[in-house]
């Protein structure tokens, strides 16, 4: 989302101030975020039979702010939707979530990649996928 603003003053008589106009910085959130590439929506995991967990895990003594996720880019035509996973991780703590919450939460998003955004510095994002055959892949930040 796109800020800006127009400022106009009155000066004092006898002084001119010029009207200026110009964007503001962006607003962003302190934290920690991950983009999950190529993550199966629940719908396209059942095709293969693959699942996909995500976790994100809190090593600090303090507990960190919203989880949220975005849909970036997909094949499912949700791209930017955005969607509160979690209010807060745990300190010492992790919450887990599945593709079904993802798509529960996101809508049918196919095959995307995913944006985790944590409201807490040195928040670790993981992905799990686990296949058919028994094996495990794990990625991310």
């Amino acid at each position: 989302m796109t800020y800006s603003v127009s400022i106009a003053s009155t000066a004092v008589a006898g002084l001119s101030v010029p009207a200026r106009t110009g964007a503001l910085a962006p607003i962003v959130r302190d934290g920690t975020n991950a983009t999950l590439a190529w993550t199966a929506s629940n719908t396209q995991s059942a095709g293969t039979g693959s699942q996909n967990f995500v976790r994100v895990s809190n090593p600090t003594s303090s507990a960190y702010g919203v989880v949220t996720a975005t849909v970036l880019a997909t094949t499912g035509g949700v791209a930017n939707a955005t969607a509160v996973m979690a209010a807060s991780v745990p300190a010492n703590g992790e919450i887990l979530f599945t593709a079904a919450q993802l798509e529960a939460a996101l809508g049918n998003f196919g095959r995307g990649d995913i944006l985790i955004s944590v409201e807490g510095n040195g928040a670790i994002i993981k992905r799990l996928v686990q296949r058919t055959d028994g094996t495990y892949e794990i990625n991310n930040n």
